[in-house]
């Protein structure tokens, strides 16, 4: 028996009760490829700099945007017969990134690489109409998991069922959604500043390498810091999981610090046998030595999430016994003790993502402290509130994401 297809979404607003009609994509919309700019044209396409927007496959985001300036400088003007397209069209990629849609938010040229929707057959709704478009797109993917689609042709996204409401209720649904995007947007802002400002107090509330004193520095605290090696503010963990105290393996992310491995990588690559790694307690301290992109040497983090775990051998374990642990974890944070891991650590004994370094000689390595306790514990606790109010920031935005996929699974046929 053929399966009945659902005329109606499971979530709907008051008012409405007409099925949805199904169409096929290229029977109710037509579209155009866009077109590389050519020599010639009109002027008044350019600002006053000589430059145009051009829209190619990378400007396409997935927020249902483009990137904010794709103004390209061109040396000569543009033909008549390029595509050039109004803000508020839908466009989609149908190479590259397949199956991205964005709403030009401004006037501008479009690679040929990318369709335009600009002719409906009824009065359609933009927005409605490009979440319609990327839902069929990711029913499509799931269609066939693990394939990985390189292109699709014209022929092929015009066979694409869709349903669609009356114009009023798309309309309806596209504002809905557009609050909700505008909403996400705003707190991806504010996070995004928030994490600006720690980067900027990092920066500032550490002295440099060559300096005495921090740049920015709280009241009544007017002595200078001093150069400590890490083996006498510290003490390196060597206990070994023999009774197997803990079956958690971890890992360390640069975002997320000490991680389960499972929850990181979605599976185990620790050993089967365990009782031969570290056992790492809350609170402790962890080095990883590989090096990634924006982080040259490696990094380290404390356990917080977790009440004890397992670490490989390949790390350097330690705890702070003569300096504030918070602190320590915000000086860890900062990029002022890479100078003097480099001095023993240098580009060229790398191996294997590894730098090459010895536990004692990672022991040796100097950090800039202050020595009255109180500004330790200051600095730390301000880092930690700031560090609070981002994963606030984070959480809302985390909450708006899913409220917004389980409107676009529910709002929509």
């Amino acid at each position: 028996m053929k399966k009945l297809e659902k005329s109606v979404p499971i979530i709907r607003f008051k008012g409405f009760y007409e099925a949805w009609e199904q169409r096929k994509l290229g029977d109710h919309a037509k579209y155009r490829r866009g077109s590389f700019p050519q020599p010639y044209g009109n002027k008044e396409w350019y600002d006053g700099e000589g430059a145009m927007p051009f829209v190619q496959v990378v400007d396409v985001t997935s927020k249902l945007t483009l990137v904010e300036n794709t103004k390209q400088k061109i040396s000569k003007l543009a033909q008549p017969k390029s595509v050039f397209v109004p803000k508020g069209k839908v466009i989609v990629t149908l190479q590259g990134s397949i199956g991205r849609i964005a709403i030009t938010q401004y006037d501008s040229f479009v690679d040929r690489t990318l369709l335009i929707f600009d002719d409906y057959e009824k009065e359609t709704d933009e927005r409605f109409w490009a979440y319609t478009i990327q839902k069929k797109f990711e029913i499509e993917k799931l269609k066939a998991p693990g394939v990985t689609i390189k292109t699709i042709t014209k022929e092929a996204l015009s066979s694409f069922d869709v349903h669609l409401p009356q114009f009023e209720e798309q309309q309806k649904i596209g504002i809905l959604f557009k609050q909700l995007d505008d909403t996400i947007a705003l707190h991806q802002r504010k996070l995004d500043t928030l994490k600006l400002m720690k980067k900027g107090f990092l920066q500032r509330m550490f002295p440099n390498n060559e300096e005495e004193i921090p740049k920015v520095r709280f009241a009544d605290f007017d002595g200078m810091w001093k150069q400590r090696k890490l083996n006498s503010i510290t003490e390196k963990i060597t206990r070994k999981n023999k009774e197997l105290e803990s079956t958690l393996p971890l890992t360390i992310s640069a975002q997320d610090g000490l991680i389960d491995q499972n929850e990181y990588f979605n599976k185990i690559i620790a050993s089967r046998n365990i009782r031969g790694y570290f056992l790492v307690k809350n609170g402790e301290f962890a080095y990883n030595k590989s090096y990634s992109k924006g982080y040259p040497w490696g990094v380290v983090k404390r356990l917080d999430n977790y009440n004890m775990g397992v670490l490989s051998t390949l790390y350097i374990i330690f705890k702070p016994v003569k300096i504030n642990s918070d602190f320590l974890t915000k000086y860890f944070d900062s990029t002022y003790w890479y100078r003097a891991v480099s001095q023993f650590a240098t580009e060229g004994a790398r191996n294997h993502g590894l730098l090459n370094i010895a536990a004692s000689d990672f022991f040796e390595i100097e950090l800039n402290i202050p020595l009255n306790n109180e500004e330790q514990k200051k600095i730390g606790l301000f880092f930690q509130q700031l560090e609070n109010i981002i994963i606030l920031h984070q959480n809302k935005l985390e909450k708006l994401s899913i409220l917004k996929k389980t409107y676009l699974k529910k709002m929509f046929i």
